[in-house]
């Protein structure tokens, strides 16, 4: 539609008085068609409507008919039953309260929820937390019983419908408040609904209190004799602890894996088949050395073990013959005073030819003259995987005793000491320019990561890179190093054919952080100066 005023359209133009009545009427057709055109579109509309609404109620007709098509209502029980239990998570279900359950089994439809109730595979893994409150003397204390009552009803009734399956439970207990409220009931409400399940325990974790844990000496080793594996960690509500009086359960006559957070070596523990072993105490009750020798005397097939050690006497030295481990595959030391590699420590009174993975934080000081590290890594031919937390600054010393087996070798550098030695590590590593790996430390290297890094280069990291990528046969898979610092050379470009054939590099940079300083600091009015932080 053409119009005088064309180029005044869209503009900030404001029109004359004398061209107000002009434009008033070129406006008198259009908003006449204007209107028909509204009134054919509401007719329409309304003819879509109507069909819009015959069309849902023939789709729902449709679609409830073909639901009875559906394949997997043709799939047999048992089929279904095992899809159901591959979707449950990995870890334990968790207890849910009265109203949550119904909720959720009421989103599956009545048939599949009733093979839901009659599968008891679906219900023999279950987790429950005791429900605490922080004021043990106010009315919560109320609202905490009743809470309590629910989950033991809930357990009870989730437990029933597990029929005849072993069963993983975990507890996780609270401490008992001092002095205990009158009617005050512990964690032992829980043990008792379980005990009555003890039969067909398999796999069992509990973290109560020290008063609660007695209450497992009603149980015999004749009570538990599907027992794999228990793991007891006790929260200290009392000056002695627990007093370990439950040894028919520490005897139960399957049990091959016990993880505990106190010195279990007075107990009647079945040393002789356990596979693994945690003690996971805190550092301050760590297990000596001269403890850990005892426990490895007795544990001649353990294959996995991790410990909190924590040896004072610096100066004590190795008595008797160096004693072999010949099962010990995988082992966890957090060492917490003197050295554990220090003569007469644990490293120089054991012997591991058929470790594969070995894990070590150190938290003691600095490194001293007596920290000859580890010299049994020289005579474990099998050595593959290789992870450290330590602030000793001989770290490359280390990585020249390592067995030409290490595949995996993982450092986090949390301490200064430890992290400027790391251009010199890994020089160490960066093989010479030879078509073959003779004479390269770690020549099955596979890989390699190190955590928090400052002092490291991205040109280093190349170089590293570049030479282990040249091998005719490259072993090198994983590159992942963290760094304490803004990016100095992208190193993507050089890397990529490596990258394209396989290899996964992955390079953080987080700088560290700003130095906040108040300009106000130091003055007797500070906080009223410096107002809100930003």
């Amino acid at each position: 539609m053409s119009s005088p005023f064309a180029s005044k359209l869209g503009t900030n133009y404001c029109p004359l008085d004398a061209e107000i009545p002009e434009i008033q009427a070129l406006l008198v057709e259009p908003l006449s068609r204007l209107r028909s055109l509204d009134d054919r579109i509401a007719h329409l509309q309304k003819a879509i409507d109507e069909l819009a609404q015959e069309r849902t109620g023939v789709k729902a007709y449709v679609d409830a008919h073909q639901a009875l098509l559906s394949p997997i209502r043709r799939l047999p029980l048992d089929i279904l039953q095992e899809i159901f239990v591959a979707c449950l998570p990995t870890h334990r279900n968790c207890v849910m309260s009265a109203g949550e359950a119904p909720v959720l089994l009421g989103r599956i439809c009545s048939s599949w929820r009733d093979l839901c109730l009659s599968t008891p595979r679906l219900w023999s893994r279950l987790h429950i937390v005791e429900p605490s409150c922080a004021d043990w003397e106010t009315t919560l204390y109320g609202a905490r019983e009743a809470k309590q009552a629910q989950r033991v009803e809930i357990t009870k009734a989730w437990l029933a419908r597990s029929g005849q399956c072993p069963l993983s439970i975990s507890l996780c207990g609270s401490s008992r408040p001092h002095p205990a409220p009158p009617g005050y009931t512990s964690t032992s409400v829980f043990l008792q609904t379980l005990i009555s399940f003890a039969s067909r325990w398999q796999d069992v974790s509990l973290l109560v209190s020290s008063s609660d844990l007695n209450n497992l000496g009603s149980i015999s080793e004749n009570d538990v004799p599907l027992l794999k594996v228990l793991d007891i960690k006790e929260i200290y509500d009392s000056p002695q602890g627990a007093q370990w009086g439950f040894s028919g359960l520490l005897r139960a006559p399957a049990m091959s894996s016990f993880t505990c957070n106190s010195n279990p070596v007075a107990s009647s523990l079945r040393w002789e088949q356990l596979l693994s072993l945690s003690i996971v105490t805190s550092w301050v009750l760590g297990v000596t050395s001269e403890v850990v020798v005892e426990i490895f005397s007795r544990c001649p097939r353990l294959h996995t073990c991790r410990l909190v050690m924590n040896d004072t006497d610096t100066s004590s030295a190795a008595d008797g013959p160096v004693l072999e481990l010949l099962s010990l595959h995988s082992l966890h030391v957090t060492s917490v005073g003197s050295p554990i590699h220090r003569t007469g420590g644990l490293f120089n009174r054991i012997s591991l030819p058929e470790l594969r993975h070995l894990r070590i934080h150190v938290v003691s000081r600095v490194g001293t003259a007596n920290h000859t590290y580890f010299p049994f890594l020289t005579v474990s031919p099998r050595l593959e995987v290789l992870q450290l937390d330590m602030n000793d600054q001989t770290l490359e010393d280390l990585v020249r005793t390592l067995p030409p087996t290490i595949q995996r070798l993982k450092l986090h550098c949390a301490h200064y000491y430890a992290e400027a030695c790391l251009p010199q590590l890994l020089e160490a590593l960066t093989p010479s320019p030879l078509p073959d790996r003779s004479g390269c430390i770690c020549p099955m290297l596979q890989e390699l990561h190190f955590i928090s890094c400052s002092s490291l280069s991205d040109r280093a990291l190349l170089d590293f890179i570049v030479a282990r990528m040249a091998f005719e046969q490259p072993t090198l898979r994983r590159v992942e190093i963290s760094f304490v610092r803004a990016i100095q050379l992208d190193i993507r470009p050089d890397t990529q054919p490596f990258l394209d054939a396989g290899l996964e590099l992955v390079t953080t940079y987080v700088p560290p952080p700003a130095l906040m300083a108040s300009p106000w600091y130091g003055l007797a009015d500070e906080r009223l100066l410096r107002g809100p932080l930003v």
